[in-house]
């Protein structure tokens, strides 16, 4: 298997070829033995393995309970009465994971497997016979798992998933976001004052959701600008803040989070209810739904995530805007990024940005390019 991934890239990684063993042990099999000593798995294994893996959690363990109930010998005589679908229990369908999920799943099986069946291969004799009937039908398999997960992934764009929100949105809610501004759709000097904390933290961080939300008042250097994050599902890392975030950061814990219970300062979080009760997940989700919904112009996709992307795209701008002499090679750019966004040093993330960004700019070049050229043409004749 793959090494130097993030934690949460093994954690999923290995959650998805759990998913793979558990149906193979459901039907009285081994999925390790069978690959690495056995017969191997067939393209029909394959097929049934991916299509397993396109079901949720539940429904996986349902139709584990299914196949494991079926695989047991049984001595009884049972009436045909007991298999028929209770009007109760009919809408116990399966429900699919979303298509991302799923292709990430298949993607990482068909590593494992590829791996295994490397593993093997090492060990043996490649001339004898059986040996390379083994390595077709393993290459088969693996091509098989990884045209399912290829065609999954055709199904979105993945410079779509990659958009970031506008920056004619950012300032739009930059300035509703203002404690005086007329349009606020938040009510107390509190809670005006910690959303404007937080809607610049996100923006000048690249942070994720739950790593703006959890930070602590101690997490936060006001002198050198700096905020350290201490709880990410990728690396821990310390990342710049914006000169405005810092001093809206010195304002609030003067004016308001010095206020709070005793309790609730002990603690530490910075983002807190007025009563000093901890933010949630679920809370931010909340703060920006109303965004969305109060300030006309917001898109629909304003969301942590997206401020994220946003933050993505202003990177790639920036390394643009630098003179030749001062610009960092390719790589250095994307391990500074991966750096900064919390990811591996081996992470696909950095490029996938880089190449979204020169496709932007492939296509404006391109749109100005063809307003060049249109403008020369010479005009029909009037007829």
């Amino acid at each position: 298997m793959k090494t130097g991934k993030a934690a949460s890239t093994r954690f999923h990684a290995l959650k998805a070829i759990g998913m793979a063993r558990a149906w193979a042990s459901a039907k009285a099999r081994d999925l390790d033995a069978d690959i690495r000593h056995g017969a191997f798995i067939t393209p029909a294994d394959a097929e049934a393995i991916a299509d397993h893996l396109t079901l949720d959690v539940g429904a996986q363990v349902r139709a584990n309970h299914l196949a494991s109930e079926a695989a047991k010998p049984s001595r009884k005589v049972v009436g045909l009465e007991q298999f028929r679908p209770r009007p109760a229990k009919r809408d116990v369908q399966a429900r699919s994971a979303s298509a991302a999920e799923v292709a990430a799943r298949i993607g990482y099986v068909a590593d494992y497997v590829e791996w295994l069946l490397e593993h093997r291969l090492s060990y043996s004799d490649r001339n004898r016979p059986e040996i390379q009937s083994l390595q077709e039908t393993g290459r088969k398999v693996v091509a098989q798992l990884r045209q399912r997960r290829k065609g999954l992934k055709s199904e979105s764009n993945p410079d779509e998933a990659l958009e970031g929100v506008p920056q004619n949105v950012v300032d739009l809610v930059s300035a509703a976001l203002l404690p005086e501004a007329p349009q606020n759709p938040f009510k107390s000097k509190f809670i005006r004052a910690r959303n404007q904390l937080m809607w610049h933290l996100y923006l000048s961080t690249g942070g994720r959701r739950e790593e703006i939300v959890t930070v602590q008042v101690k997490h936060v250097t006001f002198a050198s600008r700096r905020l350290f994050i201490s709880k990410s599902k990728t690396l821990l890392r310390e990342v710049p803040i914006s000169a405005q975030a810092a001093e809206l950061f010195d304002r609030f814990i003067a004016e308001h989070w010095a206020g709070l219970p005793q309790a609730a300062r002990r603690r530490g979080f910075l983002f807190t209810a007025e009563n000093g009760t901890q933010l949630s997940c679920r809370a931010v989700n909340r703060v920006f739904e109303t965004i969305r919904v109060s300030i006309p112009g917001v898109s629909k996709n304003l969301t942590p995530h997206s401020v994220r992307r946003h933050w993505n795209d202003r990177f790639s701008e920036l390394i643009d805007r630098q003179s030749p002499e001062k610009r960092m090679p390719v790589e250095q750019e994307m391990q500074a990024r991966n750096i900064l966004q919390g990811w591996s040093k081996n992470s696909a993330m950095g490029a996938r940005y880089a190449v979204r960004h020169l496709r932007r700019k492939a296509d404006q070049l391109g749109e100005q390019l063809a307003k060049e050229i249109a403008t020369k043409l010479p005009e029909a004749a009037n007829e």
